[in-house]
C-alpha cells in the first residue's frame, strides 16, 4: 500500500514540465494534491506573484486570480478543489480594517466559491470559527466531502444553509449586485394650499424661495445575477447623515426613498460578498459637479480654436 502510494507521486513527478517551472522567478510553498497529480504553489514571473496549480498529467499551469488580495494560506480540499484564505482592507467607520475570507477554487468548473468571512457576514466571525474548529477535529486525517462540510455548518448553526450551497457550491450561477440612485428637488407648489387657520392661501413662488426646498431621492438595489444573498446598503446624504439598510436579496430589485439629497450609495459596503463578479457597480456617486468640470475642460479649447477659425475666415473674406 505504502509503496503504491509513493509510486503515484513519483511517476507524476517524472512528468513535471521543468521548462515551464524554469520560467518562474521562484516557487514557494508547494503543496501536492492527495493523489499526487497536481501541485499548488506561489509562483512569481516578471515581478508579479500569483497562486498557480500545476497539473503533472497534462503539464499545464493554471493561475488562480484572487483579484489583488493578500493570500494568508492555502491547502487542498480533495483532488480538484483548493482552499484559500485571502485578506483585504475594507472601510470601517473612519478607518480601515483587515478582513479575511475563506474561498474554494474548483478546478473542474473554474469557479471561486465563498465559504466564510471574518466580519459581520452571513453567519459572523464567532460562528465561522466554531464551524471550522468542529470540521477540523471531526475529519482530521480523513477525506471529507462537500456534504460533510455542509452537515457541520447546519449542525453548528442549528439552521439549514443548504440553500446557500445550492446557489454557490453546486451551481454555476453568478452573484452580481448593483446600486443606482436619483436625487431631484421637489417642484414648488402652485395655486393654493391650506394656511395655518385652515383658510386657503396662495402658494406663491416668492414665499417658497425663503424656505428650503425638500428633495426626492430614490436608491435602487439591483440583483443582476441568479445568486440570492442578503445584502447591506449604505446611503450618505449631502447634509452628512448616513443610513444603513438591509435587504434579503430575493427579488430582482428593492427601492428605498428618502426626503434628502443622496451623495453616495454603496451596496455591500463591508465587502462581505466575495462572490460578486462585478464589484465596480456596487457604488453610486453623485458626480454631476465633476461631469460639469470635465465638460468645461474639454469644451473650452475647442471653442477657442473655433473662434480662431471664424476670425481667420473673416480676415480672408
Amino acid at each position: 500500500m505504502e509503496a503504491a502510494a509513493q509510486a503515484a507521486p513519483a511517476s507524476a513527478a517524472a512528468r513535471i514540465p521543468t521548462s515551464l517551472l524554469a520560467e518562474r522567478d521562484f516557487i514557494d510553498g508547494p503543496k501536492l494534491s492527495p493523489d499526487g497529480a497536481k501541485m499548488v504553489a506561489r509562483m512569481n514571473s516578471n515581478g508579479k506573484g500569483f497562486l498557480s496549480v500545476l497539473d503533472f498529467t497534462t503539464g499545464n499551469i493554471r493561475s488562480l486570480d484572487v483579484q489583488g488580495k493578500d493570500i494568508d494560506w492555502y491547502r487542498w480540499a480533495g483532488n480538484d478543489r483548493v482552499l484559500v484564505s485571502v485578506a483585504t482592507m475594507v472601510p470601517w467607520e473612519n478607518d480601515e480594517a483587515r478582513m479575511t475570507r475563506l474561498l474554494v477554487f474548483d478546478l473542474t468548473s473554474g469557479k471561486w466559491t465563498f465559504i466564510g468571512a471574518k466580519s459581520e457576514g452571513l453567519i459572523g466571525d464567532e460562528m465561522m470559527t466554531r464551524i471550522l474548529r468542529v470540521y477540523a477535529r471531526r475529519f482530521r486525517f480523513a477525506h471529507p466531502t462537500s456534504r460533510d462540510f455542509i452537515q457541520v455548518v447546519n449542525e453548528v448553526t442549528a439552521a439549514d444553509y443548504q440553500w446557500f450551497f445550492d446557489q454557490t457550491w453546486f451551481s454555476s450561477s453568478q452573484c452580481d449586485y448593483a446600486v443606482t440612485a436619483t436625487s431631484t428637488p421637489r417642484p414648488p407648489f402652485e395655486g393654493y394650499t391650506d394656511g395655518r387657520d385652515g383658510a386657503p392661501v396662495s402658494a406663491s413662488a416668492d414665499r417658497l424661495k425663503e424656505e428650503p426646498r425638500p428633495w426626492t431621492s430614490d436608491v435602487t438595489v439591483l440583483r443582476q445575477g441568479e445568486v440570492r444573498l442578503p445584502v447591506e446598503l449604505l446611503v450618505e446624504f449631502a447634509n452628512g447623515r448616513t443610513v444603513t439598510e438591509f435587504w434579503d436579496g430575493q427579488d430582482r430589485w428593492k427601492r428605498f426613498s428618502y426626503p434628502d439629497q443622496v451623495r453616495r450609495a454603496v451596496v455591500d459596503p463591508r465587502g462581505t460578498i466575495a462572490l460578486d463578479v462585478r464589484p465596480s457597480n456596487n457604488t453610486w456617486l453623485d458626480d454631476r459637479a465633476l461631469s460639469r468640470r470635465a465638460a468645461t475642460k474639454w469644451a473650452a479649447p475647442l471653442l477657442f480654436w473655433l473662434q480662431g477659425l471664424l476670425e481667420l475666415h473673416m480676415l480672408l473674406g
